[in-house]
């Protein structure tokens, strides 16, 4: 990634029912980063992030999962519009034979677990979703292209 002139993501778990976000923000807001591509367990976990987000004025570009939205992502604060993107995994390529043929070859090769394979094939086809409008967007990624420094996606 540095020789693409982008730093290493920086990541936060936690377990589904624990998240704390004060913690969350504090550790992320540090870092400098202007996008967050939250993979969270509830949709009420997205917007508590937003709403802490909002206490501390910053609104970093928030990609999310379908399944870490809703209707309620719209009573997200006034400070995330035009900053909130969701991923809704439907890519045609994904779901034909040779999309699944590749899902399966990646799934051999990291031995993903049997489980929730309907899941995996989601993660999969938005990851695929997100790499194919990062390269459409080019190398001078940012929003609105207004800030030619403004390309870091995590």
């Amino acid at each position: 990634m540095q020789e693409e002139g982008l730093s290493a993501p920086q990541r936060y778990d936690y377990v589904a029912g624990r998240f704390d976000v004060s913690d969350a923000l504090k550790q992320l807001a540090q870092t400098g980063r202007d996008a967050v591509i939250f993979i969270g367990h509830a949709v009420d976990e997205a917007l508590s992030f937003m709403r802490e987000a909002d206490k501390r004025h910053w609104f970093p570009a928030l990609f999310l999962p379908s399944s870490s939205s809703g209707p309620d992502v719209f009573d997200a604060p006034a400070g995330f519009n035009g900053k909130l993107f969701v991923s809704f995994p439907n890519s045609p390529t994904a779901l034909s034979g040779d999309g699944v043929n590749e899902f399966r070859s990646l799934a051999a090769k990291y031995k993903l677990p049997t489980q929730h394979v309907a899941t995996q094939m989601s993660a999969y086809s938005a990851a695929r979703i997100l790499v194919e409008a990062m390269r459409r967007a080019g190398k001078d990624l940012s929003p609105g292209k207004t800030d030619s420094s403004a390309g870091r996606v995590l």
